[in-house]
C-alpha cells in the first residue's frame, strides 16, 4: 500500500485518499449495504510472476470491496469460530501454518501411527472442494493417494 500502485483497485482509490474522509466514507458505504444497493466493482487484473518465467492473472479488488469482504469476514468468524475443533488450523485467528507444521511433526514422531491422511497442507491445486478428500495411505506393502476420484501407487 506504498508508493507503487501495486495494491489499488479498478477504482484507483488508495488508503490514504479514503481515510481522508473516513467517517463519510465508512457511514456511505454502511448505508448503501443495508439498503442492498451496495454492488462490488469488478477486481483489476493484474499478472504476477509464478516463476521465472511465467506469469499468472492475479485480481485485486476496489478499496471498498476490501472493505467489505473483511467486515463480512469478521461477521461469519464471529458466528462460525466456536464450532470449529481445535486441532483445525486453516484461516483462523491466530492460527499458524508453523502451529500444524509443529502439531504434525510431534504427533508423527512421538506417537504410533497407523495411517495418515493428506488434509492439503502443501498444494491447493489437488484438491476438489466438493467433499473429496486426497487420503494417503502407508501400509506394509502398498501406499499411493487418491487424486480424482482413482487411488494412485506410489513406492514407499
Amino acid at each position: 500500500m506504498g508508493a507503487t500502485r501495486g495494491s489499488i483497485g479498478i477504482d484507483g482509490v488508495s488508503w490514504k485518499e479514503y481515510g481522508e474522509r473516513l467517517y463519510e466514507n465508512i457511514n456511505d458505504l454502511v448505508a448503501r449495504l443495508k439498503a442492498k444497493w451496495y454492488k462490488p466493482q469488478p477486481s483489476r487484473r493484474v499478472y504476477i510472476y509464478k516463476d521465472e518465467h511465467s506469469k499468472g492473472p492475479f485480481g485485486l479488488p476496489a478499496l471498498k470491496d476490501k472493505i467489505v469482504q473483511k467486515g463480512v469476514a469478521q461477521i461469519l468468524e464471529a458466528i462460525y469460530e466456536q464450532d470449529f475443533l481445535d486441532c483445525s488450523y486453516g484461516f483462523r485467528p491466530n492460527r499458524s501454518c508453523h502451529q500444524v507444521l509443529n502439531v504434525v511433526d510431534k504427533t508423527m514422531m512421538r506417537c504410533p501411527i497407523n495411517y495418515v491422511i493428506e488434509s492439503d497442507m502443501l498444494c491447493k491445486q489437488t484438491v476438489r472442494w466438493t467433499g473429496e478428500v486426497s487420503i494417503c495411505y502407508f501400509g506394509k506393502c502398498d501406499a499411493g493417494y487418491v487424486q480424482y476420484d482413482s487411488f494412485l501407487t506410489t513406492s514407499v
